[in-house]
């Protein structure tokens, strides 16, 4: 069941992962593989405060 679809590295974690029927309008903007990767993105943009 191996399909030809185009493949991404995730930005927060490096793990490889595969187009989505979900992402079918919006694959150009995905940099995530996950929700969870996500958000760990954006916690870690905060900045700390003493």
């Amino acid at each position: 069941m191996s399909k030809n679809l185009p493949q991404k590295i995730c930005a927060q974690c490096g793990r490889p992962f595969d187009w989505r029927k979900k992402w079918e309008r919006c694959w150009d903007e995905v940099r995530y593989c996950s929700e969870r990767c996500k958000g760990e993105a954006k916690r870690q943009k905060r900045p700390s405060y003493p």
